[in-house]
Protein backbone atom coordinates (compact mmCIF):
# COMPACT_ATOMS: atom_id res chain seq x y z
CA UNK A 1 0.00 0.00 0.00
CA UNK A 2 2.62 2.15 1.03
CA UNK A 3 4.48 2.28 -2.76
CA UNK A 4 1.69 3.91 -4.29
CA UNK A 5 0.41 6.40 -1.93
CA UNK A 6 -0.02 9.74 -3.89
CA UNK A 7 -0.57 12.16 -0.97
CA UNK A 8 1.75 13.27 2.03
CA UNK A 9 -0.99 14.38 3.61
CA UNK A 10 -5.29 14.82 3.48
CA UNK A 11 -6.88 17.87 5.25
CA UNK A 12 -10.34 16.96 6.63
CA UNK A 13 -12.00 20.46 7.86
CA UNK A 14 -14.76 22.30 7.66
CA UNK A 15 -15.93 24.56 4.61
CA UNK A 16 -16.23 27.60 7.40
CA UNK A 17 -12.38 27.52 8.21
CA UNK A 18 -10.90 27.50 4.87
CA UNK A 19 -10.84 31.39 4.50
CA UNK A 20 -9.09 32.15 7.33
CA UNK A 21 -6.56 29.22 7.88
CA UNK A 22 -7.15 25.77 5.91
CA UNK A 23 -6.38 27.38 2.36
CA UNK A 24 -3.31 29.23 3.39
CA UNK A 25 -1.91 26.10 5.05
CA UNK A 26 -2.61 23.94 1.97
CA UNK A 27 -0.90 26.68 0.03
CA UNK A 28 1.99 27.34 2.39
CA UNK A 29 2.81 23.21 2.82
CA UNK A 30 2.29 22.51 -1.14
CA UNK A 31 3.52 25.35 -3.10
CA UNK A 32 6.41 26.42 -0.54
CA UNK A 33 7.80 23.41 0.72
CA UNK A 34 6.20 20.86 -2.23
CA UNK A 35 4.40 18.73 0.18
CA UNK A 36 2.05 16.53 -1.73
CA UNK A 37 -1.26 17.31 -0.30
CA UNK A 38 -4.81 16.33 -0.68
CA UNK A 39 -7.30 19.55 -0.34
CA UNK A 40 -10.45 19.78 -2.45
CA UNK A 41 -9.65 22.83 -3.83
CA UNK A 42 -6.75 21.59 -5.21
CA UNK A 43 -7.57 18.01 -6.31
CA UNK A 44 -10.91 17.99 -7.46
CA UNK A 45 -11.94 18.87 -10.63
CA UNK A 46 -14.94 19.76 -12.20
CA UNK A 47 -17.32 16.54 -13.32
CA UNK A 48 -15.66 13.94 -10.20
CA UNK A 49 -17.27 12.40 -7.97
CA UNK A 50 -17.13 14.04 -4.20
CA UNK A 51 -17.26 10.41 -2.53
CA UNK A 52 -14.85 8.91 -4.97
CA UNK A 53 -12.29 11.43 -5.07
CA UNK A 54 -12.77 11.61 -0.77
CA UNK A 55 -12.19 7.74 -0.36
CA UNK A 56 -9.33 8.16 -2.71
CA UNK A 57 -7.66 10.62 -0.93
CA UNK A 58 -8.37 8.84 2.59
CA UNK A 59 -6.64 5.25 1.45
CA UNK A 60 -3.87 6.86 -0.53
CA UNK A 61 -2.30 10.06 1.56
CA UNK A 62 0.57 8.68 4.58
CA UNK A 63 -0.97 11.06 6.94
CA UNK A 64 -4.64 12.74 7.83
CA UNK A 65 -4.57 16.66 9.34
CA UNK A 66 -8.12 17.11 10.59
CA UNK A 67 -8.48 20.71 11.89
CA UNK A 68 -11.35 20.69 14.52
CA UNK A 69 -13.14 23.37 14.65
CA UNK A 70 -17.03 24.04 16.13
CA UNK A 71 -17.99 23.93 12.79
CA UNK A 72 -16.16 20.83 12.09
CA UNK A 73 -18.88 18.85 14.39
CA UNK A 74 -21.83 20.32 12.67
CA UNK A 75 -20.76 18.29 9.15
CA UNK A 76 -21.89 14.61 7.98
CA UNK A 77 -18.83 14.48 5.56
CA UNK A 78 -15.79 15.32 8.36
CA UNK A 79 -17.32 13.55 10.54
CA UNK A 80 -17.37 10.40 8.23
CA UNK A 81 -13.15 11.41 7.24
CA UNK A 82 -11.94 11.68 10.78
CA UNK A 83 -13.90 8.34 11.01
CA UNK A 84 -12.39 6.83 8.30
CA UNK A 85 -8.88 8.01 9.45
CA UNK A 86 -9.18 6.44 12.94
CA UNK A 87 -10.22 2.90 11.07
CA UNK A 88 -7.15 3.13 8.88
CA UNK A 89 -5.17 4.11 12.31
CA UNK A 90 -6.05 1.04 13.56
CA UNK A 91 -5.95 -1.38 10.50
CA UNK A 92 -2.27 -0.45 10.10
CA UNK A 93 -1.52 0.18 13.56
CA UNK A 94 0.12 3.05 12.98
CA UNK A 95 -0.39 7.25 14.19
CA UNK A 96 -1.53 8.41 11.39
CA UNK A 97 -3.64 11.48 12.69
CA UNK A 98 -2.38 14.95 13.13
CA UNK A 99 -5.26 16.94 15.12
CA UNK A 100 -5.57 20.76 15.38
CA UNK A 101 -7.86 22.51 17.92
CA UNK A 102 -8.70 25.09 15.99
CA UNK A 103 -10.70 28.02 18.31
CA UNK A 104 -12.63 24.95 20.54
CA UNK A 105 -12.04 23.37 23.97
CA UNK A 106 -10.90 20.65 25.17
CA UNK A 107 -14.52 19.88 26.63
CA UNK A 108 -15.78 20.11 23.15
CA UNK A 109 -13.82 17.74 21.90
CA UNK A 110 -14.40 15.37 25.02
CA UNK A 111 -17.92 15.55 24.46
CA UNK A 112 -17.14 14.51 20.82
CA UNK A 113 -14.79 11.44 21.65
CA UNK A 114 -12.79 11.26 24.86
CA UNK A 115 -10.03 9.32 23.18
CA UNK A 116 -9.67 12.23 20.69
CA UNK A 117 -9.43 14.92 23.69
CA UNK A 118 -6.66 12.35 25.18
CA UNK A 119 -4.11 13.24 22.32
CA UNK A 120 -1.64 15.18 21.68
CA UNK A 121 -2.85 18.51 19.21
CA UNK A 122 -1.81 21.58 17.97
CA UNK A 123 -4.34 24.40 19.35
CA UNK A 124 -4.81 27.36 17.12
CA UNK A 125 -6.81 30.23 18.51
CA UNK A 126 -8.17 33.44 15.69
CA UNK A 127 -5.29 35.30 15.52
CA UNK A 128 -4.17 33.55 12.37
CA UNK A 129 -1.16 35.57 9.88
CA UNK A 130 1.42 34.56 7.80
CA UNK A 131 3.73 33.49 10.97
CA UNK A 132 1.65 31.59 12.46
CA UNK A 133 0.45 29.69 9.46
CA UNK A 134 4.60 28.60 8.37
CA UNK A 135 5.21 27.99 12.06
CA UNK A 136 2.20 25.53 11.77
CA UNK A 137 3.52 23.92 7.95
CA UNK A 138 6.58 23.06 9.82
CA UNK A 139 5.27 21.23 12.73
CA UNK A 140 3.53 19.56 10.25
CA UNK A 141 6.11 18.73 8.09
CA UNK A 142 8.30 17.58 10.66
CA UNK A 143 5.94 14.51 11.48
CA UNK A 144 4.53 13.72 7.48
CA UNK A 145 7.87 14.39 5.77
CA UNK A 146 10.88 14.59 7.71
CA UNK A 147 13.29 14.85 5.44
CA UNK A 148 12.16 18.48 4.00
CA UNK A 149 11.95 19.28 7.97
CA UNK A 150 15.73 18.44 7.96
CA UNK A 151 16.53 21.04 5.49
CA UNK A 152 14.49 23.50 6.92
CA UNK A 153 16.62 23.10 10.04
CA UNK A 154 19.38 23.51 8.17
CA UNK A 155 18.21 26.95 6.02
CA UNK A 156 17.52 28.06 9.59
CA UNK A 157 21.02 27.16 11.25
CA UNK A 158 22.33 28.90 7.72
CA UNK A 159 20.31 32.07 8.26
CA UNK A 160 21.35 32.27 11.68
CA UNK A 161 25.35 32.07 10.79
CA UNK A 162 24.50 34.73 8.42
CA UNK A 163 22.84 37.22 10.67
CA UNK A 164 26.24 37.21 12.43
CA UNK A 165 28.52 37.14 9.49
CA UNK A 166 30.91 39.91 8.78
CA UNK A 167 30.57 41.31 4.95
CA UNK A 168 32.88 41.30 2.33
CA UNK A 169 34.34 41.37 -0.85
CA UNK A 170 36.27 39.17 -2.51
CA UNK A 171 37.71 38.31 -6.25
CA UNK A 172 35.27 36.25 -7.71
CA UNK A 173 38.31 34.51 -9.24
CA UNK A 174 40.00 33.34 -6.20
CA UNK A 175 36.69 31.61 -4.95
CA UNK A 176 37.35 27.61 -5.38
CA UNK A 177 34.40 25.59 -7.44
CA UNK A 178 32.60 23.58 -4.92
CA UNK A 179 32.54 20.28 -4.63
CA UNK A 180 29.39 18.44 -6.13
CA UNK A 181 28.13 17.31 -3.34
CA UNK A 182 25.04 14.97 -5.20
CA UNK A 183 26.06 12.04 -7.22
CA UNK A 184 22.58 12.49 -8.31
CA UNK A 185 19.25 13.78 -8.41
CA UNK A 186 16.02 11.89 -8.11
CA UNK A 187 13.58 11.44 -11.66
CA UNK A 188 11.11 13.74 -10.47
CA UNK A 189 13.68 16.55 -8.78
CA UNK A 190 15.30 16.28 -12.42
CA UNK A 191 12.30 16.54 -14.42
CA UNK A 192 11.35 19.54 -12.27
CA UNK A 193 14.72 21.39 -13.07
CA UNK A 194 14.48 20.29 -16.99
CA UNK A 195 11.37 22.55 -16.89
CA UNK A 196 13.48 25.13 -15.22
CA UNK A 197 15.93 24.90 -17.58
CA UNK A 198 13.81 25.10 -20.47
CA UNK A 199 12.31 28.59 -19.64
CA UNK A 200 15.87 29.77 -19.03
CA UNK A 201 18.32 28.39 -21.57
CA UNK A 202 18.04 31.35 -23.87
CA UNK A 203 19.44 33.29 -21.34
CA UNK A 204 22.02 30.63 -19.82
CA UNK A 205 24.68 29.29 -21.80
CA UNK A 206 25.46 26.38 -19.56
CA UNK A 207 24.55 23.13 -21.15
CA UNK A 208 21.89 21.40 -19.23
CA UNK A 209 24.73 18.79 -18.17
CA UNK A 210 26.65 21.88 -16.79
CA UNK A 211 23.77 23.40 -15.19
CA UNK A 212 22.12 20.50 -13.23
CA UNK A 213 26.03 19.55 -12.23
CA UNK A 214 26.33 23.39 -10.62
CA UNK A 215 22.91 22.75 -8.76
CA UNK A 216 24.19 19.41 -7.58
CA UNK A 217 26.43 21.57 -5.90
CA UNK A 218 24.24 23.09 -3.27
CA UNK A 219 24.20 21.81 -0.18
CA UNK A 220 20.44 22.25 0.62
CA UNK A 221 19.30 20.99 -2.64
CA UNK A 222 15.40 20.62 -1.67
CA UNK A 223 15.27 24.57 -1.28
CA UNK A 224 17.58 25.56 -3.61
CA UNK A 225 15.35 23.67 -6.60
CA UNK A 226 12.19 25.41 -5.10
CA UNK A 227 13.24 29.03 -4.80
CA UNK A 228 14.77 28.60 -8.39
CA UNK A 229 11.33 27.43 -9.70
CA UNK A 230 9.99 30.68 -7.88
CA UNK A 231 12.53 32.66 -9.52
CA UNK A 232 11.75 31.01 -13.12
CA UNK A 233 8.30 31.95 -12.59
CA UNK A 234 8.80 35.05 -11.91
CA UNK A 235 11.19 35.42 -14.84
CA UNK A 236 8.60 33.89 -17.30
CA UNK A 237 5.34 36.37 -16.03
CA UNK A 238 8.22 39.36 -16.29
CA UNK A 239 8.82 38.41 -19.93
CA UNK A 240 4.85 38.54 -20.68
CA UNK A 241 4.87 42.03 -19.97
CA UNK A 242 6.07 43.00 -23.70
CA UNK A 243 7.68 41.62 -26.64
CA UNK A 244 11.58 41.33 -25.61
CA UNK A 245 15.03 41.85 -26.90
CA UNK A 246 17.40 39.52 -26.43
CA UNK A 247 19.71 41.83 -24.37
CA UNK A 248 16.42 42.88 -22.20
CA UNK A 249 15.28 39.35 -21.59
CA UNK A 250 19.14 38.47 -20.10
CA UNK A 251 19.16 41.68 -17.77
CA UNK A 252 15.63 40.49 -16.16
CA UNK A 253 16.45 37.13 -16.08
CA UNK A 254 20.45 38.45 -14.12
CA UNK A 255 18.24 40.60 -11.74
CA UNK A 256 15.96 38.01 -10.96
CA UNK A 257 18.34 35.12 -9.97
CA UNK A 258 20.69 37.50 -7.83
CA UNK A 259 17.56 38.81 -5.91
CA UNK A 260 18.09 42.25 -6.86
CA UNK A 261 15.29 44.99 -7.75
CA UNK A 262 14.96 46.73 -11.23
CA UNK A 263 15.89 50.14 -11.66
CA UNK A 264 14.12 52.16 -14.45
CA UNK A 265 16.97 53.72 -15.81
CA UNK A 266 18.46 50.07 -16.84
CA UNK A 267 18.01 49.25 -20.59
CA UNK A 268 15.60 51.99 -20.65
CA UNK A 269 12.70 50.52 -18.87
CA UNK A 270 9.55 52.61 -18.65
CA UNK A 271 8.68 53.39 -14.58
CA UNK A 272 5.72 51.64 -15.27
CA UNK A 273 7.49 48.39 -16.66
CA UNK A 274 9.99 48.27 -13.63
CA UNK A 275 6.88 48.65 -10.69
CA UNK A 276 5.64 45.56 -12.30
CA UNK A 277 8.55 43.62 -12.53
CA UNK A 278 9.05 43.79 -8.66
CA UNK A 279 5.65 43.67 -7.98
CA UNK A 280 5.71 40.20 -9.88
CA UNK A 281 9.00 39.19 -7.96
CA UNK A 282 7.71 40.03 -4.61
CA UNK A 283 4.56 37.99 -5.57
CA UNK A 284 6.44 34.94 -5.65
CA UNK A 285 9.24 35.87 -3.35
CA UNK A 286 7.15 37.40 -0.28
CA UNK A 287 7.05 34.72 2.11
CA UNK A 288 10.68 32.73 0.82
CA UNK A 289 13.89 33.84 2.24
CA UNK A 290 15.75 34.17 -1.30
CA UNK A 291 19.33 35.65 -0.71
CA UNK A 292 20.44 32.03 0.40
CA UNK A 293 19.58 30.59 -3.00
CA UNK A 294 23.16 30.09 -3.74
CA UNK A 295 24.16 28.38 -0.80
CA UNK A 296 27.37 26.72 -0.71
CA UNK A 297 29.87 24.72 1.81
CA UNK A 298 32.74 24.65 0.88
CA UNK A 299 35.78 21.76 2.09
CA UNK A 300 39.12 23.74 3.77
Amino acid sequence: MDSIKKWDVFISHASEDKDILVRLLAKQLSEVYKVKVWYDEFTLEYGDSLLDSIEMGLQYSNYGLVIFSESFFDKVWTDHEYKSLKTKEMLINKKIIIPIWYNITKEKIASYSLILADKYAITLKDNINDNIIDDLAIKIIKVIRPDIYDNIARMSYFESILKNSKKGTVDVEKIPTPPVRHETISVHMRARLKLVYNAIKEVDNRTYEMYEEDFRRSTNIDRELIITELLTAAYIDCLKVRNMTFEEKSYIYSVIMICSDFRNDELGFTKNEVRLFNSIVEKYTQNIETSVVMEYKFDV
